[in-house]
């Protein structure tokens, strides 16, 4: 941009202190003005002179760096999904399982109410239809983190992602509800499965 045209810029901006960048390349256009600066060469120059405060530049997608596990069956990500309405009105749920690394859905399994046995039979079924991974993590859910109080069950502890440790108690069972009658009988179907091969069971905050 040159000197005259930034000079011109500066102009219009104090003269209409609302205008932005975008608005002042209109007004440019429209006064004929050769060598049209661009939105961003505009903003640069009104940041020079003071006349707008720089805002902090937003990451673009390539700075993001994606993680993931580096082969199938290494993680599945478990979670439980509400407000599913069927077309007569009724809400049920969906247990949702995914394969970190080949997005791969391991599982997904319609239930009226996400409760122990429903959950740890969809895990169950999961497990015999596709093996057993080598982790599983699942969010803070109570049908997870056995806030309902059943007995303890196979969790272990490993390295997360960002290559901290994630805390996983040894009182604290993999799946447990309140539907104690049901549910320790289908969370014994699945802690078999799992103690058979000793997957890392970890819950993600």
């Amino acid at each position: 941009m040159s000197a005259v045209i930034e000079a011109r810029v500066v102009g219009l901006r104090r003269a209409h202190p609302a205008w932005g960048p975008s608005r002042i390349v209109w007004q440019l256009e429209r006064d004929g003005i050769d060598s049209l600066p661009g939105r961003s060469s505009v903003y640069r120059a009104l940041v020079r002179h003071g006349l707008v405060e720089a805002k902090k530049r937003k990451r673009r997608r390539e700075d993001y760096r994606r993680w993931e596990r580096g082969r199938a069956m290494e993680l599945w990500q478990m979670d439980v999904m509400g407000r599913v309405h069927l077309a007569g009105g009724l809400e049920v749920k969906v247990v949702t399982g995914i394969d970190d690394h080949s997005r791969f859905v391991v599982c997904a399994k319609v239930v009226l109410r996400a409760t122990a046995r429903p959950v740890c039979q969809a895990l169950s079924e999961a497990l015999a239809r596709h093996g057993v991974p080598s982790q599983i993590l699942t969010d803070n859910g109570k049908v997870f983190t056995a806030r309902f109080g059943m007995g303890p069950g196979p969790v272990m502890s490993g390295p997360d992602l960002r290559g901290q440790r994630h805390p996983a108690p040894a009182d604290r069972p993999v799946l447990a509800d309140d539907d104690r009658e049901g549910g320790a009988a289908a969370q014994d179907d699945a802690a078999g499965v799992l103690h058979a091969e000793g997957p890392d069971v970890r819950h993600h905050p």
